[in-house]
């Protein structure tokens, strides 16, 4: 009887164990998959800000590239005369990679345009250079 008694206690702590084990199991899978749930969100999240920012570059494109030809056929584009050529024939494509590039070289006609205007009003030349860098702009320290 003794040892009857002793392999059913045995037998009990062992299903204990088990239906501890079973319950931490069911309990994790329910966590595992917030975790997983959690991560695709932030992931479709960092899709739709990529498929947004490339809707805006899709939508502005025609007009930097108008715009870009324009300054790139005027007398500010000093640095290449045939960049004109360039946009026409192989055009802009913006994105996240030569967004940058394009940037500059419309901040670039943008200060040529700048300096000219400050010559024909006869500014010092200091004065041109606070204006096309909006040092005025900035906070005071």
């Amino acid at each position: 009887m003794v040892d009857v008694n002793q392999h059913l206690r045995a037998k009990n702590e062992q299903l204990k164990k088990d239906n501890q084990e079973k319950q931490r199991i069911l309990n994790e899978t329910p966590e595992d998959e917030k975790r997983k749930i959690k991560i695709q969100e932030y992931i479709d999240k960092k899709k739709k800000e990529v498929d947004d920012f490339q809707a805006v570059l899709t939508e502005i494109s025609p007009l930097v590239k108008d715009v870009l030809i324009k300054l790139a056929g005027s007398k500010f584009n000093r640095s290449n005369p045939h960049r004109v050529q360039e946009y026409l024939n192989s055009g802009v494509s913006l994105n996240d990679s030569n967004l940058a590039e394009y940037l500059s070289e419309l901040e670039d006609y943008t200060n040529a345009i700048l300096i000219y205007k400050g010559k024909a009003n006869k500014q010092a030349t200091s004065e041109i250079y606070a204006k096309t860098l909006l040092l005025d702009e900035l906070p005071p320290k």
